[in-house]
C-alpha cells in the first residue's frame, strides 16, 4: 500500500504494529494514522482505578450486566475511516467480551471513558465526545488529571461536572455502581512512592 493512500479501518486492525511503538497509542484520523502523546503516570492511575471499580462491581451484579474494554478503536466515521480509542469502553445487553479481542469495533458501547492528560488528548475533546455521541454512545465521562474532576456529557442532557470530595455515580448506564473522585487520581497502594 502507498505510504500516501488513506487508511481503512481494516487496514489500520491489519497493519498497526508496522507504526512507531508497535501501533499502541495510535488512532486513525480521517484515514490517516494519529500518534497520541504516551499515557503518563496520571492517566496510568486513572484507569488502573477506574478499571478495578468497574470490575469489581460488575463481578458482583448478578447476573452480569455487561463487561469494560480497554483501548478498543471506536470506527466512528466512514470514507474516510476514523477509529478513537477511549480509555474505557462499557457494553452492556449483548453477549459478554463479544468486542473484547478486537482491534476496533462499529458497536457501539453504551459509556466511554476520556482521560485528558496530555494536550494532544484533551485538544478537541468536543469533537471527540459528538463523535461518540453520533455513533450512538449515551454517555462520555471525561477524566481530567489536572483539573482533578470527571465530565460527564450525556446524550441530550447538561454536562456534569464532579470533583474531589464528590462520589461520580454510575447513573443510568452503571446503577449503583459509584467511585469517590479522589479515588481515581490516587496512586495504587502497591506502586512504589
Amino acid at each position: 500500500m502507498d505510504e500516501q493512500a488513506l487508511w481503512t479501518a481494516e487496514d489500520f486492525a491489519q497493519r498497526r504494529d508496522e507504526l512507531p511503538e508497535g501501533g499502541r497509542w495510535h488512532e486513525l484520523d480521517a484515514g490517516r494514522p494519529l500518534l497520541l502523546t504516551p499515557p503518563d503516570d496520571r492517566h496510568g492511575d486513572v484507569v488502573h482505578n477506574l478499571s478495578l471499580a468497574l470490575a469489581t462491581f460488575l463481578q458482583n451484579s448478578q447476573p452480569p450486566t455487561g463487561y469494560g474494554c480497554f483501548e478498543l478503536g471506536l470506527r466512528v466515521a466512514r470514507n474516510p475511516d476514523t477509529i478513537l480509542v477511549p480509555a474505557v469502553s462499557y457494553f452492556s445487553g449483548a453477549e459478554l467480551f463479544a468486542e473484547s479481542d478486537k482491534v476496533f469495533t462499529d458497536a457501539a458501547p453504551e459509556l466511554v471513558t476520556e482521560i485528558a492528560s496530555a494536550n494532544d488528548r484533551r485538544q478537541g475533546m468536543q469533537r471527540r465526545v459528538s463523535a461518540y455521541h453520533n455513533m450512538g454512545v449515551a454517555e462520555v465521562w471525561i477524566v481530567d488529571p489536572l483539573e482533578q474532576s470527571v465530565n460527564v456529557m450525556a446524550c441530550g442532557r447538561t454536562r456534569q461536572i464532579f470533583q474531589i470530595g464528590q462520589t461520580l455515580p454510575g447513573g443510568r448506564i452503571l446503577p449503583e455502581f459509584q467511585i469517590a473522585v479522589d479515588h481515581l487520581f490516587q496512586p495504587p497502594s502497591w506502586w512504589p512512592s
